[in-house]
């Protein structure tokens, strides 16, 4: 039996939850996209991109099912895992052009490339409102509120009301990978230590850090190891002449 439901997004095409989470008081985390034409709705308000094409949402929920905070970000958001300190690791990919946080970011001309990252949920969320995540690519603190009424104790911010809007997505780190064709991440893990490990698809060539992989035919899988950092240590591919997809 259902202990509870709750709808988090809508649109008039199509918006789908595509990665989910738990922290250790039971929280929810979701991570997910609409459809190309946005904006469509999260929490109630209107997710629009900041450079990409494309909109991606990230949602807090308590253990009861009730939203904690909502915040938009560019590209399409996969999939989603924690880190030893609660930060929301993140892959997906990114149009030509996307913004996370204050820094831009250039795709290789295929129209979607891979993006993995990190968001810092350090900063509490902001009733059914919603709440920038916490640092700013560039340092800054608190970039992109959308509070009204918001105090602030030290660099930890309260409500006094309730929040209007959606903010952006802050973020701590961004990586890219990919070539000239389409290329994404679907999946990410984490082990002990921290180290991250992903797997997704690429087409032709694609490059991840300073290696260059080439298909065997069309799509085939590749698999990853990012340190904690963002580092990459290792890739291996899979597949043969065909279409070879890791979801």
């Amino acid at each position: 039996a259902f202990t509870w439901v709750t709808a988090v997004a809508a649109g008039t095409r199509w918006v789908d939850g595509y990665g989910v989470a738990a922290d250790s008081k039971d929280r929810i985390y979701v991570i997910g996209y609409g459809d190309d034409i946005p904006p469509y709705t999260v929490n109630g308000a209107g997710v629009t991109p900041l450079k990409d094409y494309l909109a991606s949402f990230v949602v807090r929920l308590d253990s009861s099912g009730k939203v904690e905070w909502s915040a938009a970000m560019d590209g399409l958001g996969q999939d989603l895992v924690l880190d030893k300190q609660g930060n929301i690791r993140f892959v997906g990919l990114m149009g030509n052009n996307a913004q996370y946080g204050s820094k831009s970011f250039t795709g290789n001309g295929g129209g979607n490339d891979i993006v993995v990252g990190k968001l810092n949920t350090s900063h509490p969320g902001c009733g059914n409102g919603t709440l920038d995540l916490g640092e700013m690519c560039d340092g800054s603190n608190l970039g992109g509120l959308t509070c009204s009424g918001l105090k602030l104790d030290g660099d930890k911010p309260t409500c006094a009301a309730t929040c209007a809007g959606f903010s952006t997505a802050a973020c701590e780190l961004v990586v890219t990978a990919g070539g000239s064709s389409f290329d994404r991440f679907h999946d990410i893990v984490r082990d002990k230590a921290g180290n991250l490990y992903v797997a997704g698809i690429f087409n032709k060539s694609a490059t991840f850090g300073t290696k260059t992989l080439v298909s065997k035919g069309s799509y085939d899988v590749v698999v990853a190891k990012y340190s904690s950092s963002g580092a990459l240590v290792w890739t291996t591919t899979l597949g043969g002449t065909s279409v070879d997809i890791a979801n």
